[in-house]
């Protein structure tokens, strides 16, 4: 079993990375996306899922999996594959089988941040230590961690994962007492996203000391029971739905091994338990500016404020609202997240706020889950809301080789443990950026050409045009940081 936050976070990313790329389905289910469009009507909605389900998990060795689809404030599609245990032959049912969110409880506790926002108890742009009534933020630099750079993952905490989870429920430790030596700064707030578990964990802890009120127990009270997500839960399953909760898997050797439940000391980043239809009301809930069935978790304001852009690398590619994460597809802006748990569970949430419409995929295996999730987003988006045009590869002269000098060198994804003692933690393995004899660079098995300073954009392949690469200098006028996407942000490394 792969323990690795940040492996199991590059797997999404290569993912994340590929997500224009035209999707080479079964020609059966071509042949049924040619025929009809109407996206309201449940059993073409089957028709059309129900082969790209059967095909992705036999090939991706997935036992169950679940979606929900809502459009319009409705919950328009819902349907369990596979089974929920494969020894029990549980089938999964979508209102009733629970599985693991993983990371998309970042965005619950996101919203228990907006809330105290909303209700005057915080102000998003001020020092968190503000609101913290035990250990605070160190004062490593002179600009105070806010609320808002914890959301958007610009605060500059360090990722700190070994010992972050436990298989044995007795020796959890308490959130505050945990983070007391974990919040170490790695580099000033707003220099540069950089997603880490502490940026969560940190502001579910001023909402608990706030509050006076444990944040599983804030969770329950203030979102999960007001939306009526009665099945679900943070940390434990609840009593009565415990034989409801798919077991997780590894397919190793030939054959699913089950794995054992995990408890994160940083619970309030990846530890929710739901079911499809539950995440159903929580999409509407965001889409309907906080409010379904009459009951209003978020004012209007705040609820689009949380779904707005609030941090990106460069300002032509896509970054971080509240909680959210951002990305563009088919011309359309999307916000979401995704989550996996090495527990054996992954899980996809997608947005399409413009278009009041959202996709929940979640599985019972973490590794090639998201090979799921993300062809069922893609497929649904290519159906029925295709690319009106194809982006094209601007035509200008390219720089001489020796003008992209300074781009070329090693780079390393940021998100590990920078503070940790050498070999105690996963640190990723660099790579490389070359420059080309005609002008270009070549990194991520592609070409590379520059239409701005600091701005490159794919010139190859299925994704050219499609795909930006952004740089950006430190003080000195050094190349420090390189990005893609959201996610995908590399430093320089030391030659």
């Amino acid at each position: 079993m792969n323990n690795s936050i940040y492996v199991r976070l590059m797997c999404f990313l290569m993912l994340s990375a590929l997500i224009l790329t035209p999707i080479r389905l079964p020609s059966k289910i071509q042949a049924q996306a040619a025929q009809t469009n109407n996206l309201t009507d449940p059993k073409e909605l089957a028709a059309f899922l129900d082969p790209i389900f059967a095909e992705r998990m036999e090939k991706l060795h997935i036992p169950g999996a679940v979606i929900s689809v809502v459009k319009d404030g409705t919950i328009i599609f819902t349907k369990g594959y596979g089974v929920a245990d494969i020894e029990k032959k549980t089938p999964v049912v979508p209102d009733k089988t629970i599985f693991r969110i993983g990371s998309i409880t970042k965005v619950f506790t996101a919203t228990a941040v907006m809330q105290m926002a909303d209700r005057g108890k915080i102000n998003l742009n001020a020092d968190v230590n503000k609101y913290l009534t035990g250990e605070k933020v160190p004062n490593t630099f002179s600009q105070p961690i806010t609320f808002a750079s914890l959301l958007t993952h610009t605060s500059g905490l360090d990722e700190i994962s070994p010992v972050r989870r436990t298989a044995d429920e007795s020796k959890i430790i308490p959130l505050g007492e945990f983070l007391k030596t974990r919040i170490v700064r790695r580099v000033p707030p707003g220099e540069v996203i950089s997603y880490s578990t502490y940026n969560p964990a940190l502001a579910a802890l001023a909402v608990e000391q706030i509050t006076e009120t444990p944040f599983k127990v804030y969770l329950q009270n203030n979102i999960f029971e007001p939306l009526g997500m009665n099945h679900t839960s943070i940390t434990d399953v609840k009593k009565e739905y415990k034989q409801d909760l798919a077991t997780g898997y590894e397919y190793t050797e030939n054959k699913y091994q089950p794995l054992p439940f995990q408890w994160f000391h940083t619970y309030p980043a990846s530890d929710i338990n739901s079911t499809a239809t539950d995440m159903a009301r929580f999409m509407i809930a965001n889409l309907q500016h906080g409010t379904i069935d009459g009951k209003r978790i978020l004012s209007e304001k705040a609820a689009r404020e949380m779904q707005a852009t609030h941090f990106r690398n460069h300002p032509r590619i896509l970054g971080w609202a509240y909680g959210f994460y951002e990305w563009e597809q088919n011309n359309l802006r999307l916000v979401g997240h995704g989550g996996s748990m090495d527990d054996g569970y992954s899980a996809l949430m997608t947005l399409a706020p413009e278009k009041n419409l959202g996709i929940f995929v979640a599985c019972n295996t973490e590794s090639g889950a998201f090979g799921l999730a993300e062809q069922v987003k893609d497929a649904f988006l290519n159906r029925y809301f295709p690319a009106p045009t194809k982006p094209e590869v601007p035509t200008t002269k390219n720089p001489s080789p020796a003008a992209l000098k300074k781009f070329a060198g090693k780079y390393r994804p940021i998100i590990y443990c920078h503070s940790c003692p050498p070999n105690t933690s996963y640190v990723p393995e660099p790579f490389e950026v070359k420059v080309t004899d005609d002008g270009m660079l070549s990194v991520f098995n592609g070409r590379w050409k520059q239409i701005e300073p600091m701005l490159f954009v794919r010139a190859d392949g299925n994704l050219a045009g499609r795909v930006l690469l952004g740089f950006k200098e430190n003080k000195q006028g050094a190349i420090a940081y390189m990005f893609q996407d959201t996610y995908l942000v590399s430093e320089k490394a030391l030659p």
